[in-house]
């Protein structure tokens, strides 16, 4: 009997407001769907981003009136994945028009991905298989590796499969 009571006791804490009254059911069922009880919150979903972070294979889709229930970690890895996903479409869109590869890897978006280290190795590499693009210095900065064959040099295709199954060997999920 003991051990409902702490049980009880536990299940009144979690669901009590700061002035440790209980909470009413329909305030418990707010207060789980608002994501207050546990380190847990709702991301609204409203834009192409959105459905692309849903795409990750490291987050669990859990549907709610257009939301999605993410626990803290995945909020933080949704954070920097939509940091890299900006900072790609801008430096896409500011240097698409650009020919000189030092002025495209010189670009402040680009040195930006490159600043956010080794977490965003598996997002480049996502981007590289979805649309291939030059991120093979950023690649070969972060990671300190070079899988492309001299012969490949120049060849985008060839230089991207390089730089896939390199990932594939490495653990990242690409």
């Amino acid at each position: 009997m003991l051990g409902k009571d702490i049980y009880n006791s536990l299940v009144e804490q979690k669901h009590s407001n700061q002035s440790g009254k209980p909470l009413s059911p329909s305030d418990r069922r707010n207060q789980d769907r608002i994501g207050k009880s546990r380190k847990i919150v709702y991301v609204p979903l409203s834009s192409k981003l959105d459905t692309r972070i849903m795409k990750m294979r490291s987050l669990q889709k859990i549907s709610v009136r257009g939301s999605v229930l993410v626990s803290a970690a995945q909020r933080e890895e949704i954070k920097k994945y939509t940091t890299f996903i900006k900072l790609a479409n801008q430096w896409r869109s500011e240097t698409k028009h650009m020919s000189v590869m030092n002025d495209i890897i010189s670009h402040v978006a680009y040195k930006k991905i490159i600043a956010m280290g080794n977490d965003v190795v598996p997002m480049i590499l996502r981007e590289l298989r979805r649309e291939p693009a030059h991120w093979f210095w950023a690649l070969k900065s972060i990671t300190g590796d070079n899988p492309i064959k001299p012969e490949d040099r120049g060849r985008l295709n060839k230089m991207t499969e390089a730089w896939l199954d390199w990932g594939r060997r490495n653990g990242c999920r690409c």
